[in-house]
């Protein structure tokens, strides 16, 4: 047992009290009854110095009593102080100071409490923003969810985000661009994590959506990926050599032109920023043994697929330029090329597809209908994606579909995904175009992120082995047919391959078809 003498013990008793002298004394009083409150609860020593501590450094000066601070005066401190103190500093110091007023409001020394959330308008902003105007219209959308019924979760989550976006922006929330939105994300995206930044993108797109429903502003400059105007086969940041960015920023058009898909483009248009981004010189006179020794260094942190996938585009660039007459010789060589083992399509086997069908039962018809459509039509997600509620056609039970090579094609789906459709469009009462949509707030198409995620909760709920994502359903498709007796033709058909030998992945027998075989032949 540590025993503790005298002088400490007196020195302890005493280091909650505030010493210094204040502008206005009567502030030091009722700090001091404040942390003496705190020494009773048996707070520990280093709480009570840090209490003080920060109480003396946001009253010390004020020549006000406590009493007199109102909200305005708290976030102004905050964005005086914001430059020279961290983020964390200054939540500490917000917390202390929420703390001493619940404290003060507990014992009627004030009507109310200058913090907000303490307070009837708890949904209301905490900062003061550059712009009143802002201020006044987020406010409003604020109270516009609390009148909703939203949870208080949602209500701090989205006027966390607002106050993010709008806290060091003097302009209107009428002004902001597309443009200005996609800079700002990109820079967030970089400090969150994807599921934090995809969440404060959704407030930030139903803020504007709350304004365009308001008459406040003609379009939300918060776009869905497929409706952003900009050039998506553009190079999009800057690379050390500009006459290079040009040259990429010719053949990734050209490639465009010819309707290569959108994903191939941004994994091409991506893995030449990558190649280029620091490259000074010029892209004409890059040799084979410098793109060898980039390889090789790559090679220590990237898979044999993703060095194929560099290897791919770096030839098709470098081609490019050989037909164009900007060089001569490609410097790309054939040998380098890893040997990778030929792909194996994923599928569901059938007690697997039993599995999803039976917890289908449980979710939303909209969720159910996704599954069991995915299933039989052997579709893409993005091809789902883009799917309008006037592609369908129940009575023959095909769907026109915008697939890769920007071409249209005639899907089939079986009568239970029919009967499934049916009853959800009979149950849609919004006039909205898209098939799959929202089922909060006003109905939006969902996202092929959205859609990837609820097929990957349903396979993990099902209890299935590894990962379903929907590419795995469209192997399973192309199995099944495969494994009934359909010829490769047809099944490429169905699948919207524009070759042959890319239906020939399924070529090898299912699984469950080699069994039977063997008991046929060999009991």
């Amino acid at each position: 047992m540590t025993v503790i003498n005298r002088k400490d013990r007196e020195k302890m008793e005493g280091l909650w009290e505030v010493k210094c002298d204040f502008a206005y004394e009567e502030n030091k009083h009722v700090i001091n009854g404040f942390l003496l409150s705190l020494k009773n609860q048996n707070r520990s020593k280093s709480t009570l110095i840090r209490y003080r501590r920060v109480l003396e450094f946001f009253f010390k000066n004020k020549e006000v009593s406590f009493i007199s601070i109102s909200s305005d005066d708290i976030q102004s401190w905050k964005m005086v102080h914001q430059k020279e103190l961290k983020e964390v500093t200054i939540q500490t110091h917000i917390f202390v100071l929420r703390s001493f007023y619940k404290f003060c409001k507990d014992n009627g020394c004030i009507g109310e409490s200058p913090f907000l959330e303490d307070n009837a308008y708890e949904w209301e902003l905490k900062e003061l923003l550059p712009n009143k105007e802002n201020q006044k219209v987020i406010n409003e959308f604020l109270g516009s969810l609390k009148n909703e019924d939203r949870s208080k979760r949602i209500l701090s989550n989205a006027r966390s985000s607002l106050q993010l976006f709008f806290r060091n922006k003097p302009n209107s929330f009428s002004t902001v661009t597309s443009e200005e939105t996609t800079l700002w994300f990109r820079a967030h995206q970089k400090e969150r994590k994807k599921s934090t930044a995809d969440c404060q993108l959704s407030h930030l797109r139903a803020f504007y959506n709350f304004c365009l429903e308001a008459g406040y502003v003609d379009k939300n400059p918060f776009l869905y990926h497929w409706e952003k105007e900009n050039k998506y086969w553009e190079v999009d940041i800057i690379l050390a050599n500009n006459i290079n960015k040009e040259r990429i920023n010719e053949y990734l058009l050209s490639i465009y032109v010819l309707n290569y898909s959108k994903d191939t483009i941004n994994g091409y248009r991506y893995n030449l920023q990558v190649f280029f981004k620091g490259k000074k010189e010029l892209f004409s006179t890059i040799t084979s043994d410098e793109i060898l020794q980039w390889l090789s260094h790559a090679q220590k942190k990237y898979k044999e697929k993703t060095i194929t996938n560099y290897l791919i585009t770096l030839n098709s660039f470098f081609s490019f330029c050989v037909e164009e007459g900007y060089i001569d010789k490609s410097p790309m060589k054939m040998r380098w090329y890893p040997r990778l083992p030929k792909p194996i399509p994923k599928y569901l086997n059938k007690e697997e597809v039993a599995k999803i069908r039976n917890h289908c039962e449980k979710e939303n018809l909209r969720n159910r209908v996704l599954v069991e459509f995915l299933l039989t039509s052997g579709c893409r997600i993005g091809e789902v994606h883009q799917l309008n509620r006037t592609d369908v056609d129940l009575e023959n039970r095909t769907a026109i579909v915008f697939g890769k090579g920007k071409k249209f094609r005639q899907v089939h789906f079986s009568v239970k995904c029919c009967l499934l459709l049916e009853q959800y469009l009979d149950l849609r009462k919004d006039k909205e175009l898209a098939l799959f949509v929202t089922s909060v707030g006003k109905p939006r198409r969902l996202s092929k992120d959205w859609l990837k995620k609820i097929i990957n909760k349903v396979g993990k709920v099902s209890g299935i082995s590894g990962t379903l994502h929907p590419h795995r359903l469209r192997h399973t498709f192309a199995t099944d047919l495969l494994s009934k007796g359909a010829d490769l033709s047809f099944i490429g058909e169905e699948l919207g391959h524009k070759q042959l030998k890319t239906t020939q992945i399924y070529a090898s027998l299912p699984e469950q078809k080699i069994v039977a075989l063997y008991r046929k032949y060999m009991g």
